[in-house]
């Protein structure tokens, strides 16, 4: 028997007025673990879906599935299978897989269907994919382990990751466990925001009559939600992600989000710190594209689902005095060293099959003139041609080529000119959302012309400027 529902997202300041049983209803997911039954909850937070199957001795088929809106649930999809209960089975495409108590299974994008067996008792995740990796068992001890906390604390606790770069290679879908010491209760104090990524947490090894308080909201105006065993919980990106139990227990985390790999001419560790503070996972290379050949080496080794194509430069003259040099300095990394780049990520995309992404960064000189930047505005109305030229090129092939085009974003860049306040006011006087952007508006375009949402996507020039364009 499959069971399925739909969880809404909600902002903030909607959970802020509602009371607990309100609360638990959108964010809290009890009744899993029934016998002879699958039990699926479809976020729409990050479209993850979270849920059990509990054959009882028999067989449980998973297929299609409606909330992932394709033919089968792993169409456009891969998917964690951790076992809580005793030794049981999971059969993909044919192949039986025997998971030990602990033990995980990665599903690979296009696999399936999925038949559970035996007497397991399986957590299921599933996230979008748009990338195709190997079905692989994950033994307990091929998984990796990292030591956290102190007894004095009451936070002593192991890491155990299955799902991660070092272990098993995912599309985006990050997979583990987090087992306490006994007298050991607090979970991830102080507690951290992963900011635009949600989190699933199955609470399980918890004795009957004991209990977790998951916190849930801002770090300085948290709510809270009782959690048993067996239990979990969606713990959306703008909420604290911490808890504390009445006793030692074990959780399961899964996430979703990219393995990143910064490139440029300077170490970028600002960027790594936030990346793994957020508990991704990020690595850096530096490259100088003043050489608009340097990233062809980029893409010989792991393979590369997305490419950011986010260098640039600027140079500043009236144009009767814009030297050569000027010229030449902006066009090569601000157009050509872009095309080479990506030149080079879609041969190794192609090699492997096809399915990549690429997002371009433009600006609004892509679609403007400006004054006493000729290089810059070339560079930029280039780089919206090459998008949709590549587009053309590429999309039946299963690369999508798209762009995002900032307007005023609060920068480094920028500060000379927010700080000038008749230069700001006449910024903010043309712009119809009455406020300079955040880099967080940038992010939110990309990622999502990175998803499968964007899957029809291609040739895009998408203008994330608080409506300047419009007016």
């Amino acid at each position: 028997m499959l069971k399925t529902e739909t969880r809404h997202a909600i902002d903030p300041a909607t959970a802020k007025t509602l009371d607990t049983e309100r609360l638990r209803d959108h964010f809290h997911v009890g009744g899993l673990f029934a016998d002879g039954e699958i039990n699926l909850v479809y976020s729409h937070y990050d479209r993850l879906i979270l849920g059990s199957a509990v054959p009882a001795g028999k067989s449980l088929t998973l297929d299609k599935v409606a909330a992932a809106g394709t033919a089968t649930i792993l169409e456009r999809r891969e998917m964690g299978v951790l076992n809580i209960g005793d030794t049981g089975s999971v059969s993909v495409a044919g192949e039986t897989y025997d998971l030990e108590n602990g033990e995980v299974l990665y599903i690979g994008m296009g696999a399936g269907p999925v038949k559970f067996l035996g007497e397991g008792r399986f957590y299921v995740l599933s996230a979008p994919a748009h990338q195709t990796y190997p079905t692989t068992l994950i033994k307990l001890k091929d998984a990796r382990r990292v030591e956290m906390g102190a007894r004095e604390t009451a936070n002593e606790r192991v890491i155990i990751q299955f799902l991660h770069p070092e272990v098993c290679k995912s599309c985006q879908l990050l997979m583990g466990y987090t087992q306490f010491a006994e007298g050991s209760v607090w979970n991830t104090m102080p507690a951290h925001l992963h900011d635009r990524r949600m989190e699933a947490y199955l609470y399980f090894q918890l004795p009957e009559n004991q209990r977790v308080f998951h916190l849930m909201g801002e770090p300085s105006q948290t709510r809270h939600i009782v959690i048993a065993n067996e239990e979990a919980v969606i713990s959306p990106p703008w909420s604290v992600h911490a808890g504390a139990g009445t006793s030692s227990y074990t959780f399961c985390w899964a996430m979703a989000g990219a393995d990143v790999i910064c490139v440029g001419r300077r170490t970028c560790d600002e960027t790594l710190g936030r990346i793994t503070d957020a508990g991704g996972s990020a690595s850096s290379v530096l490259v100088d594209f003043a050489d608009p050949m340097a990233g062809q080496g980029l893409f010989d080794g792991q393979p590369i689902d997305i490419l950011v194509n986010n260098a640039g430069i600027i140079r500043r003259n009236d144009a009767v005095d814009f030297t050569e040099d000027d010229w030449d300095a902006v066009m090569d990394v601000n157009l050509k060293a872009l095309f080479f780049t990506t030149q080079a990520f879609a041969k190794a995309a192609l090699a492997r099959g096809g399915q990549g992404r690429v997002v371009n960064i433009a600006s609004l000189l892509s679609f403007q003139g400006g004054i006493r930047v000729p290089s810059y505005t070339a560079s930029k109305h280039g780089v919206a041609g090459l998008t949709k030229l590549l587009a053309n090129e590429w999309a039946a092939k299963g690369i999508n080529v798209n762009a995002v085009a900032p307007g005023y974003i609060e920068t480094n860049n920028t500060e000379a000119l927010r700080a000038d306040p008749e230069r700001n006011k006449s910024i903010l006087d043309r712009i119809p959302a009455g406020r300079w952007g955040e880099a967080s508006d940038i992010a939110g375009a990309a990622v999502y012309l990175c998803t499968p949402a964007a899957g029809y996507v291609h040739g895009a020039v998408l203008n994330v400027d608080g409506g300047w364009l419009a007016r």
